[in-house]
């Protein structure tokens, strides 16, 4: 298995704890903070590429494949995000989420509360919530990241295992 399917695979199975948003998404999708019920949390499946629903930006673009609640989070967001270069999707900002990125192909600027340093393949962030952030295509390549946006919430009790 490849190193990169490797880390693909790796970021699905975080999927339900660790996810990512860009603002504009979550204003375009509003979720309910209304308790929802168990047909309204995200399901576990898989979203193939072609049904994922696309956002553009200037020189850049969005690919949501998942958005709303878990059984453990809320306003959650797992994408793929691809900024040609000399772009960002938007610049350095702070929410109330956690969130990882994970650049996948590409290089660029990282910037994390008062510093700015160099992004590379393979490189992961996670900015805690109140955190400066940002992610700027500085290189001569289109950049691709796989990003994951949640804040966490109570998990509910699951029914205990019968006893053996």
């Amino acid at each position: 298995m490849s190193l990169h399917k490797a880390i693909v695979l790796m970021f699905i199975w975080l999927i339900t704890i660790n996810c990512y948003a860009f603002t504009e998404n979550v204003n375009q999708v509003k979720v309910s903070q209304a308790k929802l019920s168990q047909e309204q949390l995200i399901q576990t499946k898989v979203v193939p590429a072609k049904e994922a629903h696309v956002t553009h930006y200037q020189g850049s673009h969005f690919l949501t494949y998942f958005i709303g609640e878990t059984l453990g989070t809320k306003n959650a967001i797992a994408g793929v995000a691809t900024i040609e270069p000399n772009n960002e999707i938007h610049p350095a900002h702070r929410h109330n989420e956690e969130e990882y990125l994970m650049i996948l192909e590409g290089s660029g600027l990282w910037t994390i509360n008062d510093e700015t340093f160099a992004a590379n393949a393979g490189d992961i962030l996670y900015a805690a919530p109140g955190d400066l952030h940002g992610l700027f295509n500085n290189g001569t390549k289109t950049m691709k990241f796989v990003v994951f946006k949640y804040q966490a919430k109570p998990i509910p009790k699951t029914k205990a295992e019968p006893k053996r």
